[in-house]
């Protein structure tokens, strides 16, 4: 009887087992998948900061032009716009 309770144990144990790599395989296929998005995701945030990036130097260097000539002309920047 002691000889059937332990095979039956070992049964449930291989299952248990096999139950477990197939899960961490799962997991681990959702990880990579979830990498590669991730990886997206930073290239593209990167892409939008250096956008931004030109963006604000354009209209710093905008800004001083048209205060600039402003001067020359002899009015407010407001006015010259």
């Amino acid at each position: 009887m002691s000889q059937s309770v332990i095979g039956a144990l070992r049964v449930n144990l291989g299952l248990d087992s096999a139950r477990f790599q197939k899960g961490a395989k799962q997991a681990q296929s959702q990880l990579r998948v979830m990498q590669g998005q991730f990886k997206a995701f930073a290239a593209t945030a990167t892409v939008v900061a250096a956008g931004l990036g030109v963006m604000t130097t354009a209209t710093v260097r905008a800004a001083r032009e048209i205060d600039t000539l402003s001067k020359l002309a002899g009015s407010t920047p407001e006015q010259f716009q």
